[in-house]
Formats: C-alpha cells, structure tokens, sequence
C-alpha cells in the first residue's frame, strides 16, 4: 500500500516536501532554544629562544710604513725604496688633501662599525636567553596580572536564513 502512494509523483513531491520543512523546523528550534554562552579569551605572551651566532673575530690590521718625502729628501727616500724593492722604485703618492680624504673615510668606516657593534650588543642582550632568577621575576609579574577579556554577543538570539525550496507541479 506504501509502495503504490510512492508511485504517485505529487505525493512524493509533497512527503519530500514534508520532510525538509520537518528538519528546518526541528533545526530552528534546536538552534533557539540554545543558550549563548560569553567568550573568554585570555592572552599569555610565548617567550621564544633566538639563536645567538658567534661573533665575528676581531680586525687585526697591519701597520704600513708612511714616509714623507719632499724635495730635501727625494734622493735619500729613492734609496731606501731600492733597498726594500728593485732597481725601479714603484711607490703610491698622496697630496694632502687627499691624505684628509682617505683618513677622513677611515674615520667614517670607525664610525659606522662602533654604531654597529652597539646594535649587535642591543639585540644580544634583548634576544638572550634568560637568567633564572629573570625568569622566576617575570613569572611572578604574569602570575599577578593576567588578561581577560569577555566578548558578550551583540544579540541574544540569532537567525539562521531559511532555504527556499521550489516546487514546480
């Protein structure tokens, strides 16, 4: 008997019908009678570890030998560059301005390396791993105040869309 109603097409359009309006029915009740429930978030810093590489060795420099050398001493400065090199002396002349270029340019690389080295030292002691004793302070901090934050909804109840359903006979 069951079995020849299903065979009729309106029918089964109408229990099938039947049956999605049934759920969403049951669905909306069920969602409704819910109670919403405050959030809680609570937030809590994560120290991580950063790798400290070695630091690079020192500069050692070399002394070079400096000769000052005007017209009173061009021979006696021509001798000395024979002895120490070959028969034809090859040496690098400055004017003295160019002289307070180059020794204004090392300055600048002193400089820049001394402001360097200060924010490497920085960085060390911000990202290096703490002390115990730092540790147990900063629990104790964490301990005595902690974050909460409740987020109430704006609504007490909500809507859930309703799905259109299209019957065509």
């Amino acid at each position: 008997m069951i079995h020849e109603l299903l065979k009729n097409n309106q029918l089964r359009k109408t229990a099938g019908v039947s049956i999605v309006v049934g759920l969403a029915v049951v669905l909306l009740v069920g969602c409704a009678s819910t109670p919403v429930k405050e959030v809680v978030i609570k937030t809590k810093p994560i120290e991580i570890e950063i790798a400290q590489p070695d630091r690079p060795r020192e500069v050692k420099l070399e002394r070079p030998e400096w000769f000052v050398v005007n017209s009173s001493n061009l021979q006696e400065f021509l001798e000395k560059v024979r002895k120490i090199q070959s028969d034809e002396p090859v040496f690098f002349a400055f004017t003295p301005q160019d002289y307070e270029k180059m020794s204004y340019n090392l300055q600048e690389i002193r400089r820049y390396v001394l402001q360097q080295n200060e924010i490497i030292v920085y960085y060390e002691k911000m990202t290096a791993p703490k002390t115990t004793e730092e540790k147990s302070e900063e629990l104790r901090a964490d301990q005595l105040k902690e974050t909460t934050e409740v987020v109430e909804p704006e609504e007490k109840g909500f809507r859930i869309p309703f799905p259109r359903i299209n019957i065509r006979g």
